[in-house]
């Protein structure tokens, strides 16, 4: 993966989901994945997340807008999944955000 840094947009996150015996998680029928990604400071910001793949592969997106990464260093992020049968939660994961030596847009 290519480093991520402050104010970088259209940066894909995707996350592929496994269970607790190493196997991908379907999603084709969830009927919603959220992004919480928490701050260096401690915000936690939520964001909806797609299927790229239709959801059968585990795999989950989301797609940085501008001021998104505002801050840069040890971002924390998890996947929360909605299923008709209940909801699922992720283990945390860790996401670097170096700091750009370029300003906002």
């Amino acid at each position: 993966m290519a480093d991520i840094h402050t104010y970088d947009i259209g940066t894909n996150l995707d996350v592929t989901l496994v269970d607790e015996n190493a196997a991908i998680v379907d999603l084709s029928t969830s009927s919603s994945i959220a992004l919480y990604l928490t701050k260096p400071g401690g915000t936690v910001v939520e964001k909806a997340m797609t299927q790229p793949g239709g959801g059968t592969d585990g795999v989950c997106r989301y797609t940085t807008i501008a001021l998104d990464l505002d801050t840069h260093g040890q971002w924390r992020l998890q996947v929360r999944v909605v299923f008709p049968a209940g909801e699922w939660t992720s283990n945390e994961g860790v996401m670097p955000v170096k700091l750009s030596r370029f300003t906002p847009p």
